[in-house]
């Protein structure tokens, strides 16, 4: 996993799993184990949008090397 977040979130979802095995009310379980689905969702969407910034900062910075005009601060009005 690239993100921190995406780990926080699978560590919860982990712990969640593990204490809804130890519950004894199925409607409890049935909860827990639902909440751990939406955690593990949230690893999902951490991890895509860690995939999205390294895209992101790939793509800037290739531009910045092809465009030189790039380095220039926005309104700085050396761009052309």
């Amino acid at each position: 996993m690239e993100s921190p977040h995406a780990e926080q979130w699978q560590v919860r979802s982990k712990e969640l799993r593990a204490q809804a095995k130890q519950m004894i009310s199925p409607e409890a379980k049935s909860l827990m184990l639902g909440v751990a689905d939406d955690y593990e969702h949230l690893t999902q969407i951490a991890e895509a949008m860690a995939l999205i910034r390294s895209v992101l900062a790939s793509a800037i910075g290739e531009s910045r090397i092809q465009d030189p005009a790039m380095l220039e601060p926005p309104g700085s009005g050396n761009a052309s």
